[in-house]
């Protein structure tokens, strides 16, 4: 190898490390502030299924973990006066159309849906996209039911002979969603006194 060429690939090696050094800065830079702003989104999230509801506790600090059909769940508790009032499921679907979709399920002491947000997914835009309230409000659809609103036929979507609607050309979305959900509230059910009978861990 010629000493021009050496010289060349040094150059090079050198302007590659700059790079990555740079980037490597941009992000230790730039990790606090994406992670500030993913603890406010969430934060923002949790109030919003629990709109209704009055607790005065650290609520993301209260949690305890199940295991479902759907995997491992974080539940956060609602206390008021350390008296449980809610409880919201962060679980995850993979029955999504494009994959795996996060959902956060708020339960009131009494076994009703207090509210549902998708927090993150992959659907189609203009199709599976309509999971999101900022796009429709079809998730609001679960709002105050309980597991003794519908009957178990009637927890799907109405192209399955359910109750709930499916969106044009995209079925496999909210089904996936119904789904879910339905699945948090027998959760709920079955494990309600540990949920609200456990120590707060905050």
């Amino acid at each position: 190898m010629t000493a021009e060429r050496t010289s060349s690939v040094s150059t090079v090696a050198w302007i590659a490390g700059v790079c990555t050094l740079l980037v490597a800065s941009i992000w230790l830079l730039a990790e606090p502030r994406i992670k500030r702003a993913e603890t406010q989104y969430f934060a923002t999230q949790i109030a919003a299924v629990l709109s209704d509801i009055h607790f005065d506790n650290r609520i993301t600090s209260d949690t305890l973990e199940l295991e479902s059909l759907h995997g491992r769940v974080t539940v956060y508790r609602a206390r008021e006066n350390g008296i449980p009032v809610a409880a919201v499921y962060d679980a995850v679907t993979l029955r999504g159309y494009s994959g795996l979709i996060r959902v956060l399920v708020g339960i009131d002491s009494n076994g009703e849906i207090t509210g549902v947000r998708v927090i993150s997914h992959r659907e189609t835009p203009g199709l599976g996209d309509s999971i999101e309230i900022s796009k429709s409000d079809w998730i609001t659809g679960f709002d105050n039911l309980s597991l003794n609103s519908l009957l178990p036929a009637d927890w799907q979507v109405k192209k399955d002979g359910g109750q709930f609607d499916q969106f044009t050309g995209a079925t496999i979305t909210p089904r996936a969603i119904v789904n879910l959900v339905h699945d948090m509230l027998k959760l709920h059910s079955e494990k309600s006194n540990l949920v609200f009978n456990h120590t707060a861990n905050n």
